[in-house]
């Protein structure tokens, strides 16, 4: 992930680790993320941590893999990752790969992002067969 900004490093290993506080921390207090889980934007650092609590509680373990970053600007990144995790209860392995764009402000914290997945593939994975 070296080639990625400092900020997105430190995202993708704030998701690794289960760290709210650092993912939280990355994101300026009026950062707007969409996510497919949500109809409606996460807006600010009480709606993000609650996001990262609600997805991170699904998984016991969660790594990112297979990063690259397919555009970048002065302050616009587009990453292409994969969540590799092992569902919580379950034991159940998934992938789900993943676009995140990101907005960076002058401070260097996130406060756009954009992520883009298949929601639907990802729930029939999550799901008890």
């Amino acid at each position: 992930m070296s080639q990625l900004h400092p900020t997105l490093n430190a995202y993708f290993a704030s998701l690794g680790a289960h760290d709210a506080d650092t993912f939280v921390g990355l994101h300026s207090a009026e950062a707007v993320f969409h996510d497919p889980i949500a109809p409606e934007p996460f807006r600010g650092h009480a709606a993000l941590r609650a996001f990262f609590e609600q997805v991170g509680g699904l998984s016991e373990t969660l790594e990112v893999i297979d990063v690259a970053l397919l555009f970048s600007g002065p302050t616009t990144f587009a990453v292409q990752w994969t969540a590799s995790a092992t569902l919580a209860g379950s034991k159940k392995a998934v992938r789900w790969p993943c676009v995140t764009n990101f907005q960076l402000d002058g401070d260097g914290r996130i406060c756009a992002a954009l992520a883009v997945w298949d929601h639907e593939a990802a729930m029939r994975d999550v799901m008890p067969s």
